[in-house]
């Protein structure tokens, strides 16, 4: 008895197969023609479970390669090719495989050996996923550490280049000029907040913006943008993310269909300074999964720095120039109650008055479409009362008695005027004027007091509007207060209309005072004002 046999050693082919099944590597061996002769099991299961059925014994290998219209098949079908012609020992190759559940990679390693003059090859693709992963990370990695290098040497760079800028504009451009240079970012844009529908007009750009926004579903159009992210910037003054992956089919028929990957992460970057956002910053760039917690963080303080700088530069404007403050405001559920849902609808108000007892009128215009809502808006309200004063074609002029005193008038006590309101869906909006150096923060304190959920949507310097002619202006301070609270509430009832849109009797309730003191004090206002207007005009001929 042998010792093969005594030991019970299986046959030298079981053995062979056995191991090579068992080896975690795809294994097939072809002749010198490319046909495969033998697969091992791994092979087979990685064809089942991948809905490969060519790709069994019988099958040619170099025409499935041929068949290939990819680089990776044709590289393939060349390098085997050369293998079993004898012109060459080996041959290598590294190739993504994605089947349809997950990512894959494999190393292809091709061996040619001769058996009775014959030549054959064994072809062996190795699983190098997790090699490639770990790759992957440590680059990201690598990129990730020289992105954090290039933005903290953006912002010192642009520390020192803001402070040269002497306007707003200057600033923005230079911004978006350092992030652009650092290689980090391939486009940058800076927009500025139009704080009644949040659209943002872009007004600085850098970079590949024309590439950028031919596919991006960021930008709606080349001026205007209106996306989720830049709006959620704007609302919660912190930065914003998102990744637009974009995939597409490219290869093989051997191994099944591969995507390949472009991606591309996008930031909005709020521009703020003490609460307040001035404009909002979008940077683009083709790493993937970018903008982690340190790159968030550095962006922040980025925007943080530009909205200082203006800042800085607008105040000192408003210190050597006669511009003034304007600051655009919101007062949510003005008219309507906390919580409470309003219909869309939309009043300009036109002037307002203050009554006698801690109450004040707004008299304003409305849609005869709206009309209906305002009044469903106004019927859920004990303190407010509206009235209908007029109608001129489409427009309905109104008037709403407000249980509360004014708060125009109480801005106007500080210095601070008001020069547009406008009640939406319940909610109020103001533009109200500062003089040059004032305390945007006291006036916000100030309001705060009557309405804790005020809002402060813009704030930007203005040119002085044309001062008030110097005859005009001695009249309007020659008249009583009685006198231009009775003249400014008739002109903006209707009264000096023709038809006259209501009667001095119902104005004078409105202010209540009698008839006849309303129209003492209108009479006097009215001399006054005729006055000024001719006394000093030549005669007429």
């Amino acid at each position: 008895m042998s010792y093969r046999e005594y030991i019970c050693v299986p046959s030298t082919e079981q053995l062979i197969k056995n191991s090579l099944d068992t080896l975690p590597i795809h294994i097939a061996i072809l002749d010198d023609d490319g046909t495969i002769l033998q697969t091992n099991q791994p092979w087979q299961e990685y064809g089942s479970q991948n809905n490969i059925q060519s790709d069994t014994v019988g099958a040619n290998y170099l025409e499935i390669c041929s068949q290939s219209s990819t680089n990776t098949g044709e590289q393939t079908g060349r390098g085997l090719s050369e293998l079993l012609d004898g012109t060459r020992e080996m041959f290598t190759l590294e190739y993504p495989c994605h089947s349809p559940v997950q990512q894959q990679w494999f190393l292809l390693i091709a061996v040619s050996f001769t058996v009775d003059n014959g030549r054959y090859a064994v072809v062996g693709h190795f699983d190098i996923t997790e090699y490639k992963r770990k790759q992957h990370r440590l680059e990201q990695q690598h990129d990730q550490l020289e992105a954090l290098n290039q933005l903290n040497t953006a912002i010192r760079t642009l520390t020192h280049d803001v402070i040269e800028q002497s306007t707003r504009a200057g600033i923005e451009q230079a911004a978006c000029r350092a992030l652009v240079d650092t290689d980090v970012f391939v486009c940058a844009w800076l927009g500025r907040v139009d704080p009644r529908d949040e659209s943002v007009e872009i007004t600085t750009k850098a970079g590949a913006y024309e590439e950028i926004i031919a596919d991006s579903p960021l930008i709606e159009s080349d001026a205007v943008v209106d996306t989720q992210i830049v709006k959620e910037a704007i609302r919660t003054g912190e930065i914003q993310t998102a990744d637009n992956k974009q995939e597409h089919r490219s290869f093989g028929q051997q191994y099944g269909s591969q995507p390949t990957e472009s991606y591309r992460s996008v930031a909005a970057v709020p521009i703020t300074h003490e609460e307040t956002v001035y404009s909002v910053v979008c940077l683009y760039t083709n790493r993937p999964n970018a903008f982690g917690t340190d790159e968030q963080a550095i962006s922040t303080q980025l925007g943080a720095i530009v909205g200082h700088a203006i800042v800085a530069t607008e105040r000192k404007q408003a210190l050597i120039s006669d511009e003034l403050i304007e600051v655009e405001l919101q007062i949510p559920n003005f008219i309507t109650e906390p919580g409470g849902r309003s219909a869309d609808w939309t009043v300009t108000v036109t002037q307002t008055v203050s009554g006698s007892d801690d109450d004040c009128m707004m008299y304003g215009t409305v849609s005869e479409d709206d009309l209906e809502a305002v009044e469903t808006a106004v019927d859920k309200r004990d303190d407010i009362r509206l009235t209908v004063v007029g109608k001129e074609q489409d427009t309905v002029r109104i008037e709403l008695h407000l249980r509360r005193p004014s708060l125009v008038s109480q801005l106007a006590a500080h210095g601070w005027s008001t020069t547009d309101i406008v009640l939406t869906n319940g909610g109020c909006y103001l533009t109200v004027h500062l003089p040059p150096g004032d305390d945007v923060h006291r006036m916000m304190d100030v309001i705060r007091d009557r309405f804790p959920n005020v809002e402060l949507l813009a704030r930007r310097q203005i040119s002085s509007p044309q001062p008030v002619d110097s005859k005009l202006q001695t009249v309007i301070e020659s008249l009583t207060d009685r006198q231009l609270t009775v003249l400014r509430t008739a002109q903006a009832a209707g009264y000096f209309e023709w038809p006259r849109q209501t009667s001095g009797k119902e104005i004078a309730e409105t202010l209540d005072i009698a008839p006849p003191t309303f129209h003492q004090h209108l009479r006097l206002g009215e001399r006054k004002i005729m006055a000024a207007v001719f006394d000093e005009a030549p005669i007429a001929i």
